[in-house]
């Protein structure tokens, strides 16, 4: 896919990726092992929340905290300014666009994504997410116009080796 258009900061050293899509599609186990094969830093936007308290108030319907956008932003330019930072979140809206070299968006087949799902709420017997439309269609309507050219779609497959190299293959062939 052509990158025509696309802006970053050309003065990054190493890459900025963004891993989104729905809830239990792979974003974590994916951006764990990227980080530990590349170097690269792993932020997880839900623990980055929890650890810094970066909520604004708390939804009482899907019965989660909110998320305070400014805040998060706030807290992970400065890294973002420097690079190689791997983030994983479930949309991409609140981002600014030249955070990232590229948008991986992850799939996975829905049987699966409501088996992992569920034993997320057996096991802690209350939603670990707030999202008010969990089929994952939301994220490529709402992707903002200047991230189009960055998205890469991943295969309707379980998180695996082949996305870990369809991504280590990107930064080859990138220059990054």
């Amino acid at each position: 896919m052509a990158r025509v258009g696309c802006s970053h900061d050309m003065n990054t050293r190493q890459p900025n990726i963004l891993l989104t899509g729905t809830p239990g599609v792979g974003k974590t186990t994916l951006g764990k092992e990227l980080a530990q094969r590349t170097g690269l830093t792993y932020v997880n936007i839900g623990e980055l929340a929890q650890e810094g308290e970066l909520y604004d108030g708390y939804d009482e319907e899907y019965q989660c905290p909110i998320l305070d956008e400014d805040r998060v932003v706030d807290e992970l330019d400065e890294k973002m300014t420097h690079g190689g930072v791997i983030v994983d979140y479930h949309g991409c809206d609140l981002f600014p666009e030249r955070w990232f070299h590229i948008v991986f968006v992850l799939r996975t087949d829905n049987t699966q994504l409501y088996t992992r799902l569920e034993s997320r709420l057996d096991e802690s017997h209350h939603p670990l997410f707030c999202i008010p439309n969990p089929d994952g269609v939301q994220l490529v309507d709402q992707l903002p116009h200047p991230f189009a050219c960055k998205i890469k779609f991943g295969p309707v497959l379980a998180c695996t080796n082949v996305e870990e190299n369809r991504v280590l293959n990107w930064m080859s062939n990138s220059g990054t």
